[in-house]
């Protein structure tokens, strides 16, 4: 099973959900326009469904999408380290 954190098209209006994250376009992600991770709209699905990998976070941005998520399900992260 994969936790999958859709991505879609980033318009300005997203920064007024904290759950939504920017990606900026890389060509180590392998998007080629600004989206957002919708940590709001998580799924789960079987590992058999990925037949390609298209692209890759920077650690800087899942941490960011780790965020969002965190934001998502009302957790405090203090809780969890300390």
């Amino acid at each position: 099973m994969r936790i999958v954190v859709p991505l879609t098209a980033w318009h300005d209006k997203h920064l007024n959900y904290p759950w939504r994250v920017l990606i900026e376009a890389t060509d180590t992600n392998g998007l080629t326009k600004k989206s957002a991770a919708d940590c709001g709209q998580v799924r789960v699905l079987s590992a058999l469904r990925f037949i390609k990998l298209l692209g890759q976070l920077s650690a800087t941005q899942l941490q960011e999408v780790k965020a969002g998520l965190a934001v998502a399900m009302d957790i405090n992260t203090s809780e969890l380290t300390g």
